[in-house]
């Protein structure tokens, strides 16, 4: 969670585990602190994918491989959904800064966001190409969102119009973020290099040296 006082775990059979976060022990000789058995555990039966904490902890976001997303309720294991959120399996998985939206992206090329209060939706055009990952701008303004091919664009969340196609880029890029002001977004992919990209004009401002693996 965003105050790390909590941590989300899931496996390929579904099961979601809660755990309250292990406090270390001082002293640079001092072994980790061992955690608990979990304090919650849900069965989502299937596959999941991302797992993404609301700001304030109140509900965790599943997404699934199927495509669905469901939302759980830490305090009781309550679970909401499931959403059919993409045609395939889900990319990226983020709530808005005021946790009142949750954001995905998905294999079918849309970015899609859903209220928190499911099932209403408002469904962005992608990459019309799998989407690899998605991104949300700290003022809750714009969307970026990855996929193959070089293919990354930068979306108003208004109304989904396009702001900026970002040139240079190839290959699958699989990771994407803004920085904190928001004035600065980051890519990486298979390509190994990271580049920073100014958010108004869309242009390359630097350029990382190669890493030695695809960057993801």
């Amino acid at each position: 969670s965003k105050d790390g006082t909590l941590i989300a775990t899931a496996d390929d059979k579904g099961l979601v585990r809660i755990w309250t976060a292990a406090v270390a022990v001082a002293g640079d000789d001092a072994a980790p602190a061992a955690f608990e058995k979990p304090t919650r555990e849900i069965n989502i039966g299937m596959l999941v994918s991302r797992l993404a904490w609301r700001n304030d902890k109140l509900q965790l976001a599943v997404a699934c491989a199927d495509g669905t997303i469901r939302i759980i309720n830490p305090a009781d294991g309550g679970i909401t959904g499931p959403i059919g959120a993409h045609d395939g399996a889900i990319s990226g998985l983020v709530f808005s800064p005021n946790n009142q939206q949750i954001y995905t992206s998905g294999a079918d090329g849309f970015v899609r966001r859903w209220p928190t209060t499911i099932p209403a939706a408002l469904t962005f055009e992608g990459l019309a190409k799998p989407a690899k990952a998605v991104a949300l701008h700290p003022n809750g303004s714009l969307i970026a969102v990855a996929g193959e091919a070089g293919s990354v664009k930068i979306l108003k969340r208004a109304d989904g119009v396009v702001a900026h196609t970002l040139e240079g880029l190839s290959g699958t890029i699989a990771a994407i973020a803004f920085n904190r002001t928001g004035n600065q977004l980051a890519t990486g992919g298979t390509e190994k290099i990271v580049r920073v990209f100014d958010v108004t004009s869309g242009k390359v401002v630097h350029e990382a040296p190669a890493a030695e693996s695809p960057i993801s």
